[in-house]
């Protein structure tokens, strides 16, 4: 049986959806820009957009040759910047940075796919009466020695395992000026490996989502998404 496909809007390079190979779908990743480390068919353009002409029943065409329209995706995953929703962020940067979230849930919502959207722990931005329920996941709640809090809304119940802090964790910012909470340093190539991430150099893996969290989702979608006997 083929596996079922995965569409992973803003994709970066590949974190998320290595999770979700590991937990049995066939990932495709959109990105606005070129991630030449993503290590899944991939395709370059405004995710948006593309979630977009999915929905007018257009196809997109990947990397590997593949035109794929709405109905070949069994579900869909999204991780929309999430500069602005940061509590981090300083209150007066004049750095402009969007919003997605609610516009990205309406668009998935429209699709009639199950769908998981990803993003910081504080989402500072949004109102409440705009959030729907989601679950916080921690990197030590897999025994990694990362913490990395990400939020995970989804359009399926989700059950959220407990952080383990007691864990002692890394900081992948070398840079004593940027050293939190009196994280220890470490090296990018320790930082790679704890993060399980071992494809991406650089800042692409400080901005990575452990693919421990996103298998652990995809094992709540696969029990939507697969054919029940």
């Amino acid at each position: 049986m083929n596996k079922p496909r995965l569409l992973d809007l803003f994709c970066g390079a590949g974190g998320c959806s290595e999770g979700y190979r590991r937990a049995g779908f066939e990932p495709y990743g959109i990105d606005i820009v070129k991630q030449p480390h993503y290590p899944f068919p991939i395709l370059i353009m405004d995710a948006l957009e593309a979630l977009d002409r999915l929905i007018k029943g257009e196809g997109l065409t990947f990397s590997n040759g593949e035109t794929l329209y709405l109905k070949d995706f069994a579900a869909i995953h999204a991780s929309p910047p999430c500069q602005g929703y940061s509590s981090s962020m300083n209150h007066h940067t004049t750095k402009d940075y969007p919003l997605l979230i609610v516009i990205v849930r309406n668009k998935l919502q429209k699709t009639g796919k199950v769908w998981v959207i990803e993003n910081v722990r504080s989402l500072r931005s949004i109102p409440k009466e705009h959030r729907l329920n989601g679950i916080i996941l921690c990197g030590t709640a897999f025994g990694l020695h990362i913490q990395r809090h990400r939020w995970f809304e989804a359009s399926i119940p989700l059950m959220s395992p407990s952080c383990q802090h007691s864990i002692s964790v890394l900081n992948p910012y070398r840079s004593l000026s940027r050293k939190r909470d009196g994280i220890s340093g470490t090296s990018d190539k320790k930082w790679i490996h704890e993060m399980g991430v071992d494809w991406m150099v650089g800042k692409e893996a400080t901005e990575a989502i452990p693919p421990a969290y996103t298998e652990y989702i995809g094992k709540y979608l696969m029990q939507h998404v697969l054919p029940r006997e």
